[in-house]
């Protein structure tokens, strides 16, 4: 069958996204059914403006679960973990802030980084399962629960989170 394209459009009009906000976190719950190749991406959600030069991408590859932060000038931050991504449910969760961005994935200590600074309030549309053209890298897979934080959770609350309770 065709792939789902699920998008939740208009955001900044959405009462529980603030699109004036520098922060937030995003969390997942989802499993790839095949083992994505290196090169390709099986996105679980995406916070985007319709282009590739302005996105917040949380996805798994073949040997890592990972975030992708890219801002209006096309600067990336990209936090990788060793988590094999395909065939088994993990919990995901990215959050960023001002030159602050972290990534858990299966209550594993974030990873950190504090450079760069995606602009959040280009951000305009959320792709469930897929990123911001509505195919490319496409889950073949399952979401359980995806939430939305508006605001930049700590590190520890971040892998409280996505423990394996």
């Amino acid at each position: 069958r065709e792939t789902d394209v699920s998008q939740i459009l208009n955001l900044q009009n959405q009462d529980w996204f603030n699109t004036y906000s520098t922060e937030g976190t995003i969390y997942t719950e989802a499993r790839t059914l095949y083992d994505t190749g290196t090169s390709d991406e099986s996105i679980m959600v995406a916070l985007h403006s319709g282009v590739s030069s302005s996105e917040i991408r949380l996805y798994h590859r073949e040997s890592t679960s990972s975030i992708n932060f890219i801002n209006s000038g096309g600067a990336d931050v990209i936090l990788n973990t060793n988590i094999h991504g395909g065939n088994y449910f993990h919990k995901s969760a990215g959050a960023f802030d001002t030159n602050d961005f972290a990534l858990s994935v299966d209550g594993i200590s974030s990873l950190i980084d504090t450079s760069n600074n995606p602009l959040s309030d280009t951000l305009t549309t959320m792709g469930i399962g897929t990123s911001y053209d509505g195919n490319l890298f496409a889950l073949n897979g399952h979401i359980k629960k995806i939430a939305y934080y508006p605001e930049r959770l700590s590190n520890a609350e971040l892998q409280a989170l996505t423990e394996n309770n």
